[in-house]
């Protein structure tokens, strides 16, 4: 798998956003992506 996670000290580490390494809000278009890389690649495909 290509996700990426970065120990910030808690129990769970986040997830980094694999277009700009910003932290990650989930799974969109198949790539794990903050909000931002998000709302660009949506407006990119309309």
């Amino acid at each position: 798998s290509t996700l990426r996670s970065v120990s910030t000290g808690s129990s769970r580490p986040s997830k980094i956003c694999l277009v700009c390494g910003d932290e990650a809000s989930g799974c969109h278009y198949g790539v794990v992506t903050c909000g931002s890389c998000k709302v660009f690649f949506k407006r990119a495909v309309e």
